[in-house]
């Protein structure tokens, strides 16, 4: 077999690339991402928590819509979303929230968050002036915790 000058060359290429792979694949999973996530995201956040080892940030998201849903006239109400950071978290893994909304009009809402815009969402729209009360359980590999207040929407 002949020697070939560019061989260790592409050997040593290859094992750069690989490298810088892992190290990008790894510098979005520190935590501090979702904090990231729910700014980017835009809305309104309405409440901000820490609950050692988690942090929790509320918002109120306007969903992008398409083009057949797009109608000057009507502005779409916003989605209650809950953006998770928490040590070695990710989005989907094995995490669960259930969602609990008490409205102005005494009207329960109970929903499993989905995974929506780097965070957690249920279809929960506060649409009617008043304030509601919301409840939220989460359950990942790193344990449970619930968190519960009230919002009073304009």
């Amino acid at each position: 077999m002949q020697y070939h000058p560019l061989r260790p060359l592409l050997i040593l290429g290859c094992g750069l690339c690989m490298a810088l792979v892992a190290y990008v694949g790894q510098a979005g999973n520190g935590p501090g991402r979702f904090s990231l996530m729910s700014e980017r995201s835009g809305g309104v956040s309405i409440r901000q928590l820490l609950v050692d080892p988690w942090s929790l940030d509320y918002r109120l998201v306007t969903p992008p819509l398409d083009d057949e849903e797009f109608d000057e006239e009507m502005d779409p109400d916003p989605e209650l979303v809950l953006y998770l950071d928490g040590p070695d978290l990710l989005v989907g893994e094995n995490v669960e929230v259930f969602f609990r909304v008490l409205g102005p009009r005494g009207n329960e809402i109970r929903a499993l968050g989905l995974s929506l815009l780097g965070g957690y969402g249920a279809n929960l729209f506060l649409e009617n002036t008043g304030t509601y009360n919301i409840s939220v359980r989460v359950e990942s590999p790193l344990g449970r915790f619930t968190d519960s207040f009230d919002y009073r929407h304009p």
